[in-house]
């Protein structure tokens, strides 16, 4: 079960994720959806209380090729 903090955290993360899906739509600097990125993944350390596993970071980052 999940608790309201957990709840409100899984809100933001959505949220955020919208936003940076449409963010890349609109052909924002690769620079700032890997910031946006960064956040996401923040808000998610905190839902699950774990850190983030090299391989998620490896898909997320080949998927958005950052950096190139």
């Amino acid at each position: 079960m999940m608790s309201a903090h957990q709840k409100e955290k899984l809100r933001r993360v959505a949220h955020l994720l919208a936003e940076t899906q449409q963010a890349a739509g609109e052909g924002i600097s690769l620079d700032i959806i890997g910031l946006r990125v960064d956040e996401i993944l923040r808000e998610m350390k905190q839902i699950t209380g774990e850190n983030i596993d090299a391989k998620l970071l490896e898909t997320i980052f080949s998927r958005f090729c950052l950096g190139k």
